[in-house]
């Protein structure tokens, strides 16, 4: 007997809208936040790569196309309105990949990506039905 993949191409899952598995690049310093962010997305059916930092997401994004990009502001080494500032200056697999920006400062976070397009934000403390409203609407023409 052959084993067969199943992939649900419309549907429901944990609260998320589901097509086609995304790839998602998740970038928070925090280890307890960065999982539980990461293990919300799994669970919602996606593929997600990890980075500590902006530097390291950075270096992953210049050669890995990703559907969305989830950035901490606040990091050390690179934050995350440098990333995404440095994504849309290359001309690379993720120039205008959609980008979900997660702070407490919501105002400097802002401030730092003024007229770049496709960017989101959301603030922290972070709720998860939060959270997957603004992976949806991100992520709401890729399907």
């Amino acid at each position: 007997m052959k084993l067969r993949k199943l992939f649900l191409l419309e549907g429901v899952f944990n609260g998320f809208i589901i097509g086609v598995m995304k790839k998602i690049l998740c970038v928070d310093d925090e280890k307890f936040i960065h999982s539980i962010l990461s293990d919300f997305l799994k669970e919602g059916g996606h593929e997600v790569s990890s980075a500590k930092n902006g530097l390291d997401a950075f270096l992953m994004a210049i050669n890995t196309q990703f559907d969305l990009i989830l950035t901490d502001f606040q990091m050390p080494i690179m934050n995350g309105g440098g990333l995404i500032q440095s994504l849309r200056e290359k001309d690379g697999p993720n120039k205008g990949t959609p980008v979900i920006i997660i702070s407490a400062f919501s105002e400097p976070a802002k401030r730092c990506t003024e007229g770049l397009d496709n960017v989101h934000f959301l603030g922290k403390p972070i709720i998860l039905d939060d959270l997957k409203s603004v992976v949806d609407k991100a992520l709401e023409g890729l399907n």
